[in-house]
């Protein structure tokens, strides 16, 4: 298996670079443009502006041992700089979009809010009782982002899901309480009563007002829905 797995590495493969033909004729080409391929998308997802002439010069240099036009201290300096730099203009981008689509949602017909911080619309009301903030309760939802991007689903995983209030983002804390049983509420949230600076995973960036569509099933207790 693994005398096959290195006689299909070492086949070339043919990619276009610059409008010319490139040939990955060995294992140590396809890995050094593989390891291309990472550097070059980990920067760009960073936001740090890269000048390619530069970028390889300095990458020669480093695999030559030539003389460096930047010191090693001088150059972690620079590069800490560059991407504390970036972090905070894509971060100020991030905010800058939230409170735009809030500022939008402000005086739309059927929309109320929290405090001015949660803003929920009603899609259908319902007849039950209404959970604390400490209670355990069974809920149907789809989460996406400002975008209409969706990152889950329950309906789409075919069942509802059992969970405590008190172990959620805050603002299904503060949300979910407004609901009777058998209501089903479309959730604005802003960022700070989400998943805040750091975001969560690849799905929900930094600073991501997120929509949810929350249907509250059940109330538990003492392992009964009401």
């Amino acid at each position: 298996m693994k005398k096959i797995g290195y006689c299909l590495m070492a086949l070339a493969i043919t990619q276009v670079v610059e409008g010319k033909a490139q040939t990955l004729k060995s294992t140590s080409d396809s890995v050094s443009y593989a390891l291309g391929i990472d550097v070059g998308s980990s920067l760009a997802n960073n936001g740090v502006v890269i000048q390619s002439a530069s970028f390889l010069k300095g990458l020669n240099d480093g695999i030559q041992g030539a003389n460096r036009l930047i010191g090693q201290e001088e150059g972690i300096r620079i590069i800490k700089a560059a991407f504390a730099k970036a972090a905070d203009e894509k971060a100020a981008l991030m905010k800058k979009e939230e409170t735009a689509f809030f500022a939008g949602l402000k005086g739309k017909a059927g929309i109320k809010s929290v405090d001015s911080t949660l803003y929920y619309e009603v899609i259908q009301e319902g007849t039950g009782a209404k959970p604390t903030a400490e209670d355990e309760v069974t809920v149907h939802y789809k989460g996406s982002l400002a975008n209409g991007k969706v990152f889950d689903s329950s309906y789409d995983r075919g069942a509802p899901i059992d969970l405590g209030l008190d172990r959620v983002i805050k603002g299904w804390q503060v949300g979910i309480p407004l609901m009777t049983v058998g209501s089903k509420y479309k959730f604005y949230i802003p960022s700070d009563l989400g998943y805040g600076e750091r975001g969560a995973g690849a799905d929900i960036p930094p600073y991501s007002a997120l929509v949810f569509e929350i249907e509250l099933i059940g109330i538990k207790e003492n392992n009964a829905v009401n």
